[in-house]
């Protein structure tokens, strides 16, 4: 018996997710964000990936208040992820769904 394998190619791998020294005033996930899912009971592991994801987004638009982001802007923010930083289909779903959370669960 004989096995082969291929290697994925070692293309581009996109562009980096933006950290703390990368942004002046980085701002951290509001506190009523990570409250709303405490009390709604979702998991550390879930807290902490959609506190992460929803700080890169309210970074991406960090001249803007959080509040103040349009659908529209959201939208632009998930073509960046898919088109620029060449995220996974998971990473992007969980992106819309810290995203949707906040405006849906925390704002109303």
């Amino acid at each position: 018996m004989k096995v082969t394998f291929e290697e994925e190619p070692k293309g581009d791998k996109g562009i980096k997710r933006v950290s703390p020294e990368d942004v002046p005033n980085y701002r951290h996930c509001p506190a009523e964000m990570v409250h709303k899912l405490k009390e709604m009971r979702y998991s550390n592991s879930t807290i902490k990936t959609y506190t992460n994801l929803f700080e890169e987004f309210i970074n991406y638009y960090f001249r803007l208040e959080i509040n103040t982001i349009s659908e529209k802007q959201i939208i632009e923010f998930l073509r960046y992820l898919v088109n620029e930083r060449l995220i996974s289909v998971s990473y992007q779903n969980q992106a819309i769904n810290a995203i949707k959370f906040y405006y849906e669960k925390v704002l109303g």
